[in-house]
């Protein structure tokens, strides 16, 4: 349980700073904006595992444990692995690149047609709770396909004076959530049932609540300090 709380902060440090997440938030959204969004990002990570480590703490006893160093493995880095990556980046970008074009079409054509003025008024009541405006949707709608479909969203509504960088980032939080459930319901549930049974489905939810909780804290951190 809690090796499994812990777990996401690996995953989150690999997809936020050595693969594409943060070059392209950065280029999407501006260093300023892209660079604090991943940083939360990142951050809540270190808190989840905290909460883990914190629970083993309070709840299991400490026991002294071996680990055999016969094992002489070694990390490597050379050209071929730089290579390696650079062709899993290019496989990423051909299915990140069409999302942006997309959505920055879509969303250019919504403004430009009047049509925005509809979605201001139908979710406004609703995302006003967190002085959010209406259109802040389509960036929640736009997650649901790729997270760069989110920032091309993000991007456009800002530089037509829709959002600010405060409303952004509260915009941007609220659709990583999503992002994150997308994950859980497309892959993490299935893997833990089949690696785990009826077990893996109690760890699968724990994992998830508790990844929800540390992102709703953020979001309400962002909402009181900025």
């Amino acid at each position: 349980m809690v090796t499994v709380i812990i777990s996401p902060l690996p995953i989150i440090l690999g997809e936020s700073v050595f693969r594409v997440q943060l070059p392209l938030a950065i280029v999407i959204l501006g260093y300023k904006l892209g660079t604090t969004y991943v940083l939360l990002n990142i951050l809540s990570g270190f808190l989840q595992a905290f909460i883990g480590i914190l629970y083993a703490n309070i709840f299991f006893k400490r026991k002294p444990i071996h680990i055999s160093n016969n094992n002489n493995e070694k990390i490597v880095f050379n050209k071929n692995v730089i290579i390696k990556g650079i062709k899993k980046s290019i496989k990423i970008l051909k299915k990140v690149i069409p999302m942006i074009i997309i959505f920055t079409f879509l969303i250019s054509a919504l403004i430009e047609l009047g049509l925005i003025e509809i979605v201001k008024k139908l979710f406004s009541p609703i995302l006003g709770i967190l002085n959010l405006p209406g259109e802040a949707i389509t960036v929640l709608i736009a997650n649901f396909a790729h997270f760069s479909a989110g920032y091309a969203t993000v991007d456009i509504l800002m530089k037509n004076g829709v959002l600010n960088e405060k409303q952004a980032l509260i915009t941007l939080l609220i659709g990583n959530i999503i992002g994150v459930t997308m994950i859980y319901l497309k892959h993490s549930i299935g893997t833990y049932v089949a690696l785990f049974g009826r077990f893996g489905l109690k760890l699968a939810m724990v994992n998830y609540m508790v990844s929800i909780m540390v992102k709703i804290l953020l979001i309400t951190m962002v909402v009181i300090l900025l």
